[in-house]
C-alpha cells in the first residue's frame, strides 16, 4: 500500500493476480485476524494498521474487475473491524469516515437483505453526520448529504414518496456547499446529476410528474456543463443516460420526439459504455433503451419496436443475472413479460412476470411487487385466466398494504391504496368470475375506510394482565396507553392540516415545527412506555398489522333476522354483496348502471350546491330514480328468498355504502309497493363505513344510558335549538349543558367527557369538501370580528355570507380524535352536513365527522347528509329521544337505529292537526317554561316569535296536510354503528 502511494490505479496492478480472492472468504479471515490481533496490539500501531484497512478498502471499491459482491464484503468487513480501534473517542474524524464509507458500501451491497443493508446505510451515514457537521467540516458534511441522499433513493422500508422527499432535501443540503464557484466543481455535478434522479422518481411515483420531470431535466443539464465526454467520458454517459430517462417519461409537447430523443441518448451512453469495459452500465443503458423501444411501438412499425424491445431485454440478461444483479434482473423479466404480453405470447409473459416475483416481494421491493404483481393481473385478467389474475392481484395487494404500513401519515396512506384501486377491483371481479364471493367481499373490506379501522383495532390492544406483579402498575400503563393512543393520531392530524399544501406550509412554519416537536415528544413518550411494559409483557407492541376480516367474522355480524347490504363501485358496475346467516356464501348482484349512477351523483350534486330550493323540490323524484338505478326492489325480492328458504323473515338491515353513496339517503329509498325501505323492516336500517368497523364498534359494551351532555346554539342563532335542548335534557339524570355562550372549545376540554353516557351537539356544522379533516362543530367564541390580516388562511372560515371563524375555537375533526367517549353509548350530531365524507375518495377513507367519534369511543353516531331545517330537525330529535327511553322502559334493546328510523316516520306523517298537538303537549310547553328562566327577555321572545309565526303558517293548511312528508325534512339522519 505504502508503494501505491495512494493510487488506485497503481494498487490495481498489484492486486491484479488475486482479484479473484476477493471474495467471502477473504473478508471471513479478515474479520477473525483483525479481531484477535488489532485488540491486542499497543494503541498506536492498531490505529496505522487499521488506517491501513481502511485505504485498502477504499481502493478495491475502485476496482473494475472482479467479483463486486465479493468486494463489498471485504470493504465491508474492513470498515467495520477498523471502526473497533479507530472510535469515535479516540479518533472521531477517522471514525465519521469509516461510517460514510461503511453506509456507502451498504448500499451497494449485494449479499444479505436489501432493505435491510439500505437501512444499515442510512445508519451509517446519519452516524456519520453527528461528527460531520455543516459547521465544522463542511466538505465532508456535503460529502455524506450526498451519500445519505443515494441511499434514500433506494431506501426499500417506510414510504417511497418519503424516502424521495429526504432524498431531495439530502442532496439540497450538499448544494449549500457545493456552489458554483470552481472549488467544487465536480462535486457539484455529481449532486447535480443525483439530485436529477431524486426529481425523476418522484415524478414516476408522485404528483406534478411533468413539473418534476422538467426540474430533473434541469439538473442534469448543469451537470452536463461539467461533465464533458472528453475530460469525464464515463460520467457524461451516466448523465446523458439519465436525461434520456426523463424524455423517456415526459409526455409533454411531442410525446414521439421524446422517446426518439431518449433513444438517441441511450446509444450515445452506449458509446462509452461498452460491454467490454463497463458491463453494469452497458446493462442499464440496453435496459432503458429496451423500454423506449417499448413505448413507442404503439406509434408506427409495432412489430419491430416490440422485437428490438424483447432484444434489447434480452441483451440485458446477459449482466443482470439472477445471481449478480437480482433487482436488475427482476426489473428486466417484468419488461420482457410486457413485451411478450403485447406480442401476444401470453406464457412467455406470464412466466417472466412470476420470475419476477421470485425477487420482488411485498415485504423487500413493495412498489415493485405491485406493479409487477398487477401486471400479471391485468394480462391473465384479459385472457379470463381468473386463477393466474388472482395470484398477481393477490401478491399485488400484500405489496400495497406494506407501503400502506411504512407509510407515516394517513393521508399518504389513502394515496397508496387509492393508486391501487385497480387491483382490489380486479381481484374482487376474479373471484367473482370463479363463484367465490366470500373471498371477493374479503377483499372489498380490504379497501375500505382502513386508516379508521387501523387506528381502532390498535387503539384496543393492552398487554397481558397476568404478566404484572399488581394490578396498579398495569392500570398505570394502560391509562398511559390510552392517552397517547388520542394524543398522538390528534397531532398527526393537525399536521396533515398544516401541511396540506405548500402555500400552508410555509404561513405556518413555527407552527408546523412546534407540532414537529410536540409528536416526537409523544412518539418518545410511547417508546419509553414501550421499554418499561416490554421488561413485564415481551411480546407487547403499541400496534399490530390489523388483519383482514374473514368472512365468517363478516357474517357473524348478522342473526336470524338481519342481513347486510354491502355495495361496491368499480370503473365499470356497481356490485352488491347480501350477507346473510341463512346462506354459506354472499348472493352477488351486478348492475351495469355505473354511466347512470355517475350522473345521478353529479346532478344530485350539483344541484345542492347551486339550486338548493328546487334541489328540495325534487328530491323525492330524485330518490325513486336513486332506487331504479340500484335496483333496489331486486336486492329485496333476493333477500326474502334467502330468509325464506330458512322459514324466517328479516326485519333488520345494515347497509354499507362505498364512495359517494355514503352521501345518500339509502333508507329512504321508495319501494314497488309504495313503502320506503326503512318502512319495510321493523327493527330498523343502519348504517356502517364497512364490515370490519361494524365488527369493533359491536364489541363495545356501554350498558348505561342516564347521562347527558349538550351543547345548545353555541352561534346564539339557532331558535328551535334552545327549545330541543331542554326537552331532550328532562329525560336525563344529571344532565350538563353548555348553553350559547358557555359552548366554547375550552368548556369541552374542561368537561369530564369520558363519565357521560350521550353526547348531544345541537349547533351549526362546516364539511371541508377540500378537505376533510378540518371539518368542524361552531362554537361559541370562534366568530372573529376584528379585522384579519389574512381570513383566506388554514386557520379561518370564511362561511355564510362573508362570515370569518377561528378554527382554532371550533370542534375540528382532528380535535375530535382527542376527546375520550369511554362511557359514551350515543354522540348525535343535531346540525347540517355533520353525516358528510370525501365524496371523491376513491379508498373510501371514510374522512368526516362521525369517524372522529367513532375513534373517540362511541359505538353509534347520528349524524345528517345536508342542511336541515331548524324547527323539524328539534321536532324530529324530540321524538328520537323519547322513542330511546321508550326502549329502556319496556326493557328492550338499546337501537338508535330504531328509535331514529321510527321518529322519522312519525315526522314524516304528521299532520297539521297533530302537530297542532305537539305544541300543546306538557313536556313541550314545559321546554318553553324552563327556556323563560333561562334565557334573556330578547331571547326568550324571538324563541316565542319564531314558533308563533311557523304554527300560523301551519294552522293556514288543511289539518289533515303532512308538512314535512317531503324527505328533505326527515330523511337527512343518519344512524352508524349500533
Amino acid at each position: 500500500m505504502k508503494i501505491s502511494k495512494g493510487n488506485p490505479q497503481f494498487a490495481c496492478l498489484l492486486l491484479q493476480p488475486n482479484f479473484k480472492l476477493l471474495d467471502d472468504e477473504f473478508a471471513q479471515v479478515l474479520r477473525i485476524w483483525a479481531t484477535i490481533n488489532l485488540l491486542q496490539m499497543k494503541l498506536i500501531d492498531a490505529e496505522s494498521i487499521a488506517s491501513d484497512i481502511v485505504i485498502f478498502c477504499n481502493w478495491i471499491q475502485s476496482l473494475p474487475q472482479g467479483s463486486e459482491a465479493g468486494i463489498l464484503e471485504v470493504a465491508i468487513t474492513g470498515y467495520e473491524v477498523s471502526a473497533l480501534i479507530l472510535t469515535q473517542e479516540n479518533c472521531k474524524e477517522e471514525w465519521a469516515k469509516i461510517q460514510n464509507n461503511l453506509g456507502v458500501a451498504y448500499r451497494k451491497r449485494i449479499r444479505g437483505n436489501r432493505a435491510e443493508n439500505l437501512d444499515w446505510a442510512i445508519r451509517c451515514l446519519k452516524q456519520a453526520l453527528t461528527i460531520r457537521t455543516q459547521k465544522d467540516f463542511p466538505k465532508d458534511w456535503a460529502e455524506t448529504q450526498n451519500n445519505l441522499g443515494n441511499a434514500y433513493c433506494d431506501h426499500i422500508y417506510g414510504d417511497r414518496v418519503e424516502n424521495m422527499e429526504k432524498a431531495v432535501d439530502a442532496y439540497q443540503a450538499a448544494l449549500e456547499v457545493y456552489t458554483t464557484d470552481d472549488k467544487f466543481l465536480y462535486e457539484r455535478a455529481r449532486t447535480q446529476n443525483n439530485l436529477g434522479t431524486a426529481y425523476q422518481e418522484q415524478a414516476l411515483i408522485g404528483d406534478k410528474k411533468e413539473e418534476k420531470l422538467q426540474s430533473a431535466i434541469a439538473a442534469y443539464r448543469s451537470a452536463l456543463k461539467v461533465r464533458k465526454r472528453k475530460t469525464l467520458p464515463q460520467e457524461w454517459a451516466t448523465t446523458i443516460h439519465n436525461l434520456g430517462n426523463c424524455y423517456l417519461y415526459l409526455k409533454c409537447a411531442n410525446p414521439i420526439q421524446n422517446l426518439n430523443r431518449a433513444i438517441r441518448r441511450y446509444n450515445a451512453a452506449l458509446t462509452v459504455r461498452t460491454f467490454e469495459e463497463y458491463r453494469k452500465d452497458w446493462a442499464q443503458a440496453k435496459y432503458n433503451l429496451g423500454n423506449a423501444y417499448f413505448y413507442i411501438y404503439t406509434t408506427s412499425n409495432k412489430e419491430e419496436n416490440l422485437d428490438l424491445a424483447i432484444k434489447a431485454y434480452n441483451e440485458t440478461l446477459r449482466v443482470y443475472t439472477r445471481e449478480a444483479f437480482p433487482q436488475g434482473w427482476a426489473d428486466t423479466q417484468n419488461c420482457l413479460g410486457k413485451a411478450y404480453s403485447e406480442r401476444w405470447q401470453i406464457d412467455k409473459g406470464i412466466e417472466c412476470y412470476r420470475a419476477a416475483l421470485k425477487i420482488y416481494k411485498p415485504t423487500t421491493f413493495p412498489i415493485n411487487c405491485l406493479r409487477t404483481g398487477r401486471n400479471l393481473g391485468d394480462t391473465a385478467f384479459n385472457i379470463w385466466r381468473w386463477a393466474d389474475a388472482i395470484e398477481g392481484y393477490s401478491i399485488a395487494v400484500e405489496a400495497v398494504e406494506q407501503s400502506r404500513e411504512w407509510a407515516s401519515r394517513d393521508s399518504r396512506k389513502a394515496e397508496i391504496l387509492s393508486a391501487a384501486i385497480d387491483v382490489y377491483a380486479g381481484i374482487v371481479q376474479a373471484y367473482i368470475n370463479i363463484d367465490q364471493p366470500d373471498k371477493a367481499i374479503e377483499y372489498v373490506e380490504r379497501s375500505k375506510a382502513r386508516n379508521l379501522v387501523e387506528l381502532l383495532v390498535n387503539k384496543d390492544i393492552y398487554p397481558k394482565h397476568d404478566s404484572y406483579p399488581n394490578t396498579e402498575i398495569y392500570q398505570t400503563h394502560c391509562q398511559q396507553l390510552e392517552q397517547l393512543r388520542r394524543q398522538i393520531p390528534a397531532i398527526q392530524r393537525e399536521l396533515e392540516v398544516l401541511i396540506s399544501n405548500r402555500e400552508s406550509e410555509e404561513r405556518y412554519r413555527d407552527e408546523i415545527e412546534q407540532r414537529r416537536q410536540e409528536l416526537n415528544k409523544l412518539q418518545q413518550q410511547r417508546d419509553e412506555l414501550l421499554a418499561e411494559i416490554n421488561q413485564i409483557d415481551s411480546n407487547f407492541t403499541f400496534t399490530q398489522k390489523v388483519q383482514p376480516i374473514p368472512f365468517r367474522d363478516i357474517q357473524s355480524l348478522t342473526d336470524e333476522s338481519t342481513a347486510i347490504v354491502e355495495w361496491y363501485i368499480t370503473g365499470t358496475q356497481i356490485i352488491t354483496f347480501i350477507i346473510t346467516c341463512h346462506y354459506p356464501h354472499p348472493i352477488v348482484l351486478d348492475s351495469e348502471e355505473m354511466t347512470a349512477l355517475e350522473n345521478w351523483d353529479q346532478e344530485y350534486r350539483d344541484s345542492y350546491q347551486n339550486q338548493n330550493t328546487q334541489w328540495i323540490k325534487n328530491l323525492a323524484s330524485r330518490i325513486q330514480h336513486l332506487a331504479e338505478i340500484l335496483h333496489i326492489d331486486d336486492i329485496l325480492s333476493r333477500i326474502d328468498d334467502c330468509f325464506a328458504q330458512s322459514g324466517a323473515k328479516c326485519n333488520r338491515l345494515i347497509l354499507i355504502p362505498h364512495r359517494y353513496l355514503h352521501l345518500f339517503p339509502l333508507h329512504a329509498l321508495p319501494l314497488a309497493n309504495g313503502k320506503l325501505l326503512f318502512e319495510r323492516f321493523s327493527k330498523g336500517v343502519g348504517y356502517a363505513p364497512s364490515c370490519q368497523l361494524q365488527q369493533q364498534v359491536q364489541q363495545r359494551n356501554r350498558p348505561h344510558f342516564q347521562s347527558l351532555f349538550a351543547i345548545q346554539n353555541p352561534t346564539g342563532d339557532l331558535v328551535y335549538s334552545n327549545l330541543e335542548v331542554q326537552a331532550i335534557k328532562n329525560g336525563f339524570q344529571p344532565a350538563t349543558v353548555l348553553e350559547q355562550t358557555q359552548a366554547t372549545l375550552s368548556a369541552i376540554d374542561a368537561a369530564p367527557l369520558q363519565t357521560f353516557h350521550c353526547a348531544h351537539f345541537s349547533c351549526h356544522a362546516y364539511f371541508n369538501l377540500a378537505n376533510p379533516i378540518k371539518s368542524a362543530l361552531i362554537l361559541a367564541d370562534a366568530p372573529v370580528t376584528a379585522a384579519i390580516a389574512d381570513p383566506k388562511s388554514e386557520r379561518y372560515l370564511t362561511w355564510r355570507d362573508g362570515e370569518t371563524h377561528n378554527l382554532d375555537k371550533c370542534l375540528t375533526l382532528d380535535k375530535i380524535f382527542n376527546l375520550n367517549l369511554e362511557q359514551c353509548r350515543l354522540v348525535n350530531l343535531s346540525a347540517c352536513e355533520t353525516g358528510l365524507t370525501d365524496p371523491n375518495s376513491i379508498s373510501d377513507e371514510y374522512i368526516g365527522l362521525p369517524s372522529g367519534f367513532l375513534f373517540a369511543g362511541s359505538p353509534s353516531v347520528v349524524s345528517s347528509l345536508w342542511k336541515v331545517d331548524d324547527l323539524s330537525t328539534s321536532f324530529l330529535m324530540m321524538k328520537f329521544y323519547e322513542k330511546l327511553q321508550q326502549q329502556q322502559k319496556q326493557n328492550q334493546p338499546f337501537s338508535s337505529v330504531l328509535a331514529l328510523n321510527h321518529a322519522q316516520q312519525w315526522l314524516r306523517n304528521l299532520t297539521c292537526r297533530e302537530l297542532e298537538q305537539e305544541f300543546a303537549k306538557p313536556q313541550f310547553k314545559n321546554a318553553i317554561a324552563q327556556l323563560h328562566q333561562t334565557l334573556s327577555k330578547e331571547e326568550f321572545f324571538e324563541i316565542e316569535d319564531a314558533i308563533e309565526s311557523r304554527r300560523k303558517k301551519f294552522q293556514k293548511l288543511d289539518p289533515n296536510d303532512q308538512p314535512f312528508a317531503n324527505p328533505y325534512y326527515w330523511a337527512a339522519f343518519i344512524a352508524t354503528g349500533v
